[in-house]
C-alpha cells in the first residue's frame, strides 16, 4: 500500500504507454502489469532510501534502470537474464528472473558478495511473481 509513503511535492511524471513499449522493446521483455500498474502510482510517492529507479529520463535523483541493470552487469557479474529492479542499497538487488516463459517473473534476491556463477544457476527465488514481492516486502521501506 503506497499510502503509507510521503507523498511527493512534485511527482514524477509516469511514463506513458509509448514509453513503457519503447523500453520493453529495448529489455527484449514484456514487463508484468502488475509491476507495471505500481510503478506508474509510485511515481507520485518518495520512497526514503531511493531504492525505486526511474525508468526513464535523468530528472530525478534516481539512477536511470538501464544504467542500474548495465551496471550490476558490470560491477556485481549479474547474468542478463536477472532484470534488477529495486536497490537494496547495499550492493545487492531484488531482480525478475527473465527465463521464465510465462507472463510473470519469479522475483530472485540477488547477492552482491556471493558467487555469481553459483547465483545465475541457483538463484534465490524470494517471490514467484511481482505482486506476491509487493505483497511481502511492501510493508518494508521498499
Amino acid at each position: 500500500e503506497l499510502s503509507k509513503y510521503a507523498r511527493r511535492e512534485e511527482p514524477l511524471i509516469p511514463p506513458s504507454p509509448v514509453d513503457w513499449a519503447k523500453l520493453q522493446q529495448e529489455l527484449g521483455v514484456s514487463l508484468p502489469s502488475d509491476f507495471i500498474d505500481f510503478y506508474n502510482q509510485a511515481t507520485a510517492y518518495y520512497f526514503g532510501d531511493g531504492s525505486l529507479p526511474s525508468l526513464f529520463g535523468k530528472g530525478s535523483s534516481y539512477i536511470d534502470w538501464l544504467e542500474l541493470r548495465d551496471r550490476a552487469i558490470r560491477m556485481e557479474n549479474m547474468p542478463r537474464h536477472l532484470l534488477p529492479f529495486c536497490d537494496v542499497g547495499n550492493g545487492d538487488y531484488h531482480c525478475f528472473d527473465l527465463r521464465s516463459t510465462g507472463k510473470d517473473y519469479p522475483v530472485v534476491y540477488w547477492y552482491h558478495d556471493l558467487d555469481a556463477k553459483r547465483q545465475a544457476t541457483e538463484p534465490n527465488v524470494v517471490a514467484g511473481c511481482f505482486a506476491e514481492w509487493l505483497t511481502k516486502y511492501g510493508n518494508d521501506d521498499i
